[in-house]
């Protein structure tokens, strides 16, 4: 049951004991005003205290992971690095997915999701973009090579921005990611 929820039952059960003590003479209805204002109170603090706890479990958990999510999205972004270095060099760019394919499988979790999806379209894209240059140069061909590359370069920013960290202030300079 939710705590609010429980707190309305709670204010309604002592309501009708204060009720029914008042009519049966059992106490005064001051006696009884009072004893309903401690029991109102006293749900009021139990279910102040209940969501306080709730929300220290929620921040103590994302407090806990912040530090695997910051290298999760460091380790990508250098993964990524290593991608577009080797996308263009058929010999390493076979292992350098695979590396980072097998990453992903371990740590895709703790990327946020608009990053963990980047991050695994540009990996199949790295992989067969080699294919797209080779052969006839169309138009069609030429446009399927340039989503393919803008796919490549997407997690460079996404993963900057899931991250999310504050700034460090005007000292701080922007991250020099190169465009599709």
């Amino acid at each position: 049951m939710r705590p609010v929820t429980s707190m309305l039952l709670l204010c309604l059960v002592a309501l009708a004991a204060a009720v029914i003590l008042a009519a049966t003479k059992l106490m005064d209805s001051q006696t009884a005003v009072g004893l309903l204002g401690v029991l109102i109170g006293a749900g009021i603090s139990a279910t102040t205290s209940i969501l306080l706890a709730r929300e220290n479990r929620h921040l103590q958990l994302a407090t806990a992971a912040l530090d695997k999510r910051l290298a999760a999205h460091q380790a990508a972004y250098a993964l990524w690095w290593k991608i577009v270095g080797a996308v263009h060099h058929n010999d390493k760019i076979g292992d350098v997915v695979m590396e980072a394919d097998d990453w992903w499988k371990n740590n895709c979790l703790y990327l946020d999701a608009d990053s963990r999806q980047a991050f695994r379209a540009c990996l199949m894209f790295a992989f067969n973009h080699k294919d797209l240059l080779g052969g006839p140069r169309s138009k069609e061909a030429a446009k399927l090579a340039e989503e393919s590359w803008k796919e490549i370069m997407k997690p460079g920013q996404t993963l900057v921005e899931g991250v999310a960290l504050p700034s460090l202030g005007k000292a701080e300079k922007p991250l020099d990611i190169p465009d599709a």
